[in-house]
């Protein structure tokens, strides 16, 4: 199903890239919309910087609010700007011609997602914490070799301590 997914989202990109030059646009933003929900929800970054690409230059073409409202809700439906990399997100929020609401779930989005990261590093950090910690011990004899130490006392063989 996977794979599926994949081939969908690179025959959406590559009829977009037949369709969609600087130049010329030869779509309507209906049409647009129907061959970039065709591929269903955006769940993954892998085909967002290029449908961003195709976004720019639709928007340059379609100039006017209700257009590009239209453009940018329906890939808000199909969970675009909760899946694009930070790349992408600074491109948007550079362009006049993406109302910011959708910068904001963009951003919003990445927040959640580092916040993941952060909590899962968090949780590396304290297991790799406790294994050192565990080895450390288990390396010096464990606490009492180093209470024996402290006192010390040897804990050698006899033929060490010279009997």
């Amino acid at each position: 199903m996977e794979t599926d997914k994949r081939r969908l989202e690179a025959a959406v990109v590559a009829y977009l890239d037949s369709r969609i030059k600087e130049d010329a646009v030869q779509l309507s933003v209906d049409e647009f919309v129907d061959v970039v929900s065709s591929s269903g929800r955006m769940e993954a970054m892998r085909h967002c910087e290029a449908i961003y690409a195709f976004l720019e230059v639709m928007l340059k073409t379609y100039t006017g609010d209700d257009e590009a409202e239209q453009l940018c809700r329906a890939l808000h439906d199909q969970g675009f700007w909760v899946c694009l990399p930070h790349v992408v997100i600074e491109r948007a929020y550079g362009d006049h011609n993406i109302p910011d609401r959708y910068c904001t779930v963009a951003l919003m989005a990445e927040n959640r997602h580092l916040l993941k990261v952060n909590e899962q590093l968090t949780a590396q950090v304290e297991q790799l914490t406790d294994a050192i910690t565990s080895s450390a011990g288990a390396t010096s004899g464990g606490p009492g070799m180093a209470t024996m130490a402290a006192s010390g006392k040897s804990s050698g063989t006899a033929a060490e301590s010279g009997l």
